[in-house]
């Protein structure tokens, strides 16, 4: 299975000058690329294939910067032989097909090498992110790590077995090489504490507080476009190290670098196996020893009642129905009827009459500040008689409260029990009841009748006297 490894850059003729170097390869080789093609474009003796991109690229749209999408695949050698000159064919042909299969349309150059330090085939692609013909760039699924995999095994499959590696769970570092002659890896070390927390954990959770405990630190990176789900790990336990090669830096290894299996995926495949690794007749012994007790239910504990948020807005709205609610009741025993109050302005036009709309208001919160007294004393709350939708909405439950507020009205009067005479103590001013709440009321809006019933009067008489002098007052 071929090493597939995806990433996009702005700028293209960096990326086409990179697969060109200068001449020569890496690692002392004396030629950098073996086979080099392009795809949708004329051979590049004829002209560069990084000017024959830059025309497309010309007429791409300010918003997309994108040039280059550089893929690269990478063959172990039972997959490909670098000696081999028909391998190197089949490299090209793989890189080819894979480009005209993810990017139709698109143009693209294919590069096979094996100047690298191991001395594998592997091969670049470079495709132009514009498509040819109107500049459209590649779809995301085009560069999706996923993606680029899928397609790389299977157009691989067509020219050879996919080689998966017997060593591939469990990658080795240098350093690690050298552990086997006796020096100390913290890689080595590392992959042991990763081992043992993950046997003896249940999930994720227990997991990382397993690495904790044996001094590493692990950070999930969740999956992206070209990257699967991984763990980067911090060694934290400094102790094993020699005291004359303490690290300068931290300890830090990605977990699809220490090897497969140490990736998330493969990690939960091995959670709860510790008992894997001891005798079966130990096992045995201890599954007959070990009785885990029923743990008994806990009980529940009700949970206080929490108040919901409420804007200012919701409250105002929530109390001017409230006004209609009580004054419905209230109204009436002042001798009022409920249609809205209105006046004439200077043009004769009906409007709101505020001063008797604040009046109303304020009877009703006479009314309002007692009954509410009254039902904290029964232990009730007010909210048992609102909807609250949410901290915007509340309205007020108009049977049920107007039941209530009847039930009040109807009780009898409470007597004010009589205090012993101090002369000490200064007079206190007598409890207003509701009684004599509703009569105050009456006796109010009677006064301002008589009062407007007396104006009417004296203006009637005086137009009478008016008419009666004639136009010129005799």
């Amino acid at each position: 299975m071929p090493y597939t490894h995806v990433t996009r850059t702005t700028n293209g003729a960096a990326a086409i000058q990179y697969i060109y170097g200068d001449g020569r390869g890496h690692n002392g080789a004396k030629v950098r690329n073996e086979i080099i093609t392009g795809v949708g474009m004329l051979p590049a003796s004829v002209m560069p294939f990084a000017e024959q991109m830059d025309q497309v690229w010309r007429r791409m749209p300010r918003n997309h910067k994108t040039q280059i999408d550089r893929y690269i695949m990478s063959f172990s050698r039972k997959e490909l032989d670098p000696t081999n000159p028909n391998d190197l064919i089949k490299a090209s042909m793989i890189g080819r097909e894979f480009a005209k299969e993810i990017a139709p349309g698109h143009q693209a150059v294919v590069a096979v090498q094996h100047d690298g330090k191991g001395g594998k085939v592997h091969v670049h692609i470079a495709v132009n992110d514009a498509r040819t013909a109107d500049t459209r760039g590649l779809p995301a699924t085009a560069y999706w790590f996923w993606t680029f995999k899928e397609k790389a095994n299977e157009i691989c499959k067509q020219f050879f077995s996919l080689d998966f590696g017997a060593d591939a769970d469990d990658k080795k570092s240098q350093y690690e090489r050298e552990a086997l002659g006796g020096k100390y890896s913290w890689k080595k070390d590392l992959k042991e504490r990763i081992g043992g927390a993950a046997i003896f954990a249940k999930n994720d959770e227990e997991f990382l507080a397993g690495l904790e405990e044996v001094g590493v630190k692990a950070t999930r990176r969740h999956a992206t476009k070209t990257q699967p789900e991984y763990y980067v790990y911090e060694l934290t336990d400094y102790s094993h190290f020699p005291a004359d090669k303490m690290p300068k830096r931290a300890c830090l290894a990605k977990s699809y670098k220490l090897g497969a299996e140490f990736n998330p995926d493969k990690i939960r495949e091995q959670y709860g196996t510790y008992m894997d690794y001891f005798p079966d007749d130990l096992v045995a012994q201890l599954s007959e020893a070990i009785q885990e007790p029923t743990p008994e239910p806990e009980a529940e504990i009700p949970k206080p009642k929490q108040k919901r948020k409420v804007t200012d807005r919701a409250k105002r709205n929530a109390w001017e129905r409230t006004v209609s609610v009580v004054g419905q009741i209230v109204w009436p025993l002042a001798g009022l009827n409920l249609a809205t109050p209105l006046i004439k302005n200077k043009n004769g036009e009906d409007v709101l009459d505020k001063a008797e709309i604040a009046r109303r208001e304020q009877m009703v919160q006479d009314v309002w500040d007692p009954f509410i007294a009254w039902l904290d004393a029964r232990g009730e709350s007010i909210e048992d008689y609102y909807i609250i939708e949410d901290e915007d909405h509340v309205y007020p439950r108009r049977v049920k409260l107007q039941k209530k507020l009847s039930e009040w009205m109807e009780q009898p009067e409470e007597q004010p029990v009589a205090e012993k005479a101090s002369s000490d103590k200064k007079p206190v001013a007598p409890k207003v009841t509701k009684k004599q709440s509703a009569q105050e009321l009456r006796q109010r809006n009677a006064d301002r009748l008589a009062v407007l019933e007396r104006e009417y009067n004296h203006l009637m008489a005086e137009q009478q006297n008016d008419a009666s002098k004639g136009p010129y007052g005799t």
